[in-house]
């Protein structure tokens, strides 16, 4: 039993203090207030599980530190699919959605950590602040001549070679030519006793030796300047693209699909589909004979022929539909079958209406009509085989992969979701039903 243990030694030590050839490392450091703060009735009252979630959190893998006391989830692709930045604060965490999102509002509430979400694949940064009691200043000094630190200061000795050149010290003439003329035949005549004045020689000015250019030290000082800088230049690119694509999903998308909605009901409007604005807000959307009359002098023209586009589209419609229904019967899908029989009724019904001169409630009728839809791509989903669902739903996540982490998970998976169903619909000739497609 003793050797066994002596071959794999125990991840902790049956002691309480170190030696002195030892220090610590790999540790975290914890204040008293956030430890009471975890262990709280508050705490507890909002999920058991607080300190667990704090420490789970405090101890994450290395590469999640962004720096010290700041960890971020941004995501990461793995072989099953993307994992979101919630997903992996979640999986760290090993609590369900709802314990995690509750414990991270409380201890950011309470000021434990810091909490930023952001969309468009930002991520989640946590930070673990510090307990006000725990941060103490520096004593300030107690004397005013008392040195700010009791290190020696660093001061560097000198060579031992000359600190000037070998044929003199270099000097500024700052004395007028006057002087300079006295002081050389002053000097003269004491070097030459005869009273002849020598001449000073001339001075030489100091020319410049020229430096060729190394090209081999240039093209490394180049390349190296240009692999330090690598990472700042795709950093700057990478934070431009995604301020673009924020932009662009936040504010431009947005945007051109409102445009896009007002000039379609301002078509419909103008085609007399949708009854124009009155002034009653209440009234917005539905349809009103009265409001319809006279353009031209007309007062029922332009009511006739709305019901009549809407007559003939239902009866295409329905007719569609129960050539659907009888290649499913053949086929065997008895519930695709049920569902195109039942949008066929519906439509026979709204038919019928129409041809009597009733004049139906738009949106009334297109809350049916959307329902009417949704029933026969649940049954065109349910009648195909799970086999071939899942070769579809491959080849619709593989087209759209681009998308995969522009788009949240749920929204993603609704999105290739539609696209199948999309599919479906062509391979049985079953066309759209709602008043968008009129």
């Amino acid at each position: 039993m003793s050797a066994a243990v002596a071959r794999f030694p125990s991840r902790f030590v049956r002691r309480t203090t170190l030696a002195e050839n030892e220090y610590r490392v790999n540790f975290k450091q914890i204040d008293n207030e956030v430890i009471r703060s975890l262990v709280s009735p508050e705490a507890r009252a909002v999920t058991p599980q607080m300190s667990t979630i704090y420490l789970s959190l405090l101890a994450a893998p290395q590469h999640c530190w962004e720096r010290d006391g700041v960890i971020h989830f941004a995501g990461e692709d793995r072989e099953d699919g993307h994992l979101t930045a919630w997903e992996q604060m979640r999986e760290i965490a090993g609590v369900a959605n709802s314990t995690l999102s509750k414990a991270t509002d409380w201890m950011h509430r309470t000021g434990v950590i810091g909490y930023d979400a952001r969309a468009n694949g930002a991520g989640i940064r946590i930070f673990f602040n510090r307990a006000s009691a725990s941060i103490r200043s520096k004593p300030a000094r107690s004397k005013p001549d008392e040195p700010r630190q009791k290190n020696l200061r660093l001061v560097p000795t000198p060579t031992a070679t000359a600190p000037t050149p070998t044929d003199g010290v270099g000097f500024k003439e700052v004395i007028s030519e006057k002087n300079l003329e006295n002081t050389i035949r002053a000097f003269a005549r004491e070097e030459n006793p005869t009273g002849q004045v020598t001449s000073r020689p001339p001075l030489r000015e100091a020319t410049p030796i020229p430096v060729e250019p190394d090209s081999a030290l240039v093209a490394s000082l180049t390349r190296q300047i240009a692999g330090e800088l690598r990472p700042e230049i795709a950093d700057a690119i990478k934070r431009e693209s995604d301020n673009t694509r924020e932009w662009f999903l936040n504010h431009g998308l947005p945007k051109a699909t409102r445009v896009a909605q007002r000039e379609t009901y301002d078509l419909l409007r103008a085609h007399g589909v949708i009854v124009k604005k009155t002034g009653n807000s209440g009234e917005v959307g539905r349809y009103n004979p009265t409001a319809a009359q006279g353009r031209e002098g007309n007062s029922d023209g332009e009511g006739k022929g709305d019901r009549a586009r809407l007559a003939a589209f239902f009866a295409e419609t329905a007719t569609a539909i129960q050539d659907a229904a009888a290649k499913a019967l053949a086929s065997g899908s008895a519930t695709l079958h049920i569902a195109c029989q039942n949008a066929g009724k519906t439509l026979g019904e709204l038919h019928e209406r129409i041809n009597a001169g009733e004049h139906p409630d738009l949106q009334e009728l297109e809350t049916r009509l959307v329902r009417t839809d949704a029933d026969l791509a649940n049954a065109l989903w349910d009648a195909t085989a799970e086999t071939e669902l899942a070769a579809m739903l491959k080849s619709a996540r593989a087209d759209l992969q681009d998308y995969a982490t522009r788009m949240e998970r749920e929204v993603f998976d609704e999105t290739i979701r539609r696209q199948v169903i999309n599919r479906l619909r062509e391979r049985h000739n079953l066309p759209h039903i709602g008043l968008f497609y009129l």
